[in-house]
């Protein structure tokens, strides 16, 4: 019964949509950009794993972690049951140190406890965060602040944390519409339209027709 063998799913802040046998493009802000779906292990296809190249930090490449670290299973998950964004501890250790940087040079002291989700920071202090970039092989997916932090209640949450497996989590998809063409096997990236106060386009409303083409 179903068009195409593709499920989607669509961030905005505290709301979602999930689509089931194609896209509604009317609900993507510009274009979906593909990426190949790499196999677990090289072996099988066994999770939605896409290939990480590099990490970067206001456009500067992070430098000490290998690709083979950043996709110690073929890739890194896309995962919208993860909170978090999950990176090698010497790739998230080095975003700490130079967020922590980039927000002292502004005057936002950060300390250990910021980063081990004990305090929280002000919506007034992200404009003294960098971006973070994940580079995958043929789509850079850009963060900003509030997409790399974890909002709640009135303060924003550190929102990345260190483990072997790279795990793309449901923060770092926020105000995306992300394509899971099983088919294909490719994991398709956009930019969600999403209500205002949450979403890329600020007049935009989020919605699914049942026979989504």
């Amino acid at each position: 019964m179903l068009h195409e063998d593709v499920f989607s799913l669509a961030f905005c802040s505290n709301d979602a949509a999930f689509a089931v046998g194609g896209v509604n493009t009317s609900d993507v802000a510009g274009n979906v950009t593909y990426v190949d779906v790499e196999q677990t292990y090289g072996m099988f296809y066994g999770y939605y794993l896409v290939y990480l190249e590099s990490v970067g930090v206001d456009g500067e490449t992070i430098s000490g972690v290998s690709e083979n670290e950043l996709n110690w299973l073929g890739g890194v998950l896309v995962d919208s049951g993860t909170t978090l964004l999950y990176l090698p501890s010497a790739a998230a250790s080095a975003i700490e140190t130079k967020v922590k940087s980039a927000a002292s040079a502004n005057g936002v002291s950060l300390s250990g406890k910021f980063f081990e989700w004990m305090a929280a920071v002000s919506a007034d202090d992200l404009q003294y965060f960098p971006t973070v970039s994940l580079n995958l092989k043929g789509y850079t997916l850009e963060l900003t602040p509030k997409d790399y932090l974890l909002h709640y209640d009135t303060g924003y949450y550190w929102g990345i944390s260190s483990s072997s497996v790279g795990i793309i989590g449901n923060i770092a998809l926020q105000n995306k519409m992300v394509v899971f063409d099983r088919e294909q096997n490719k994991v398709g990236f956009g930019d969600a339209k999403c209500g205002s106060g949450s979403g890329v386009v600020a007049d935009a409303s989020l919605e699914f027709d049942d026979d989504a083409t």
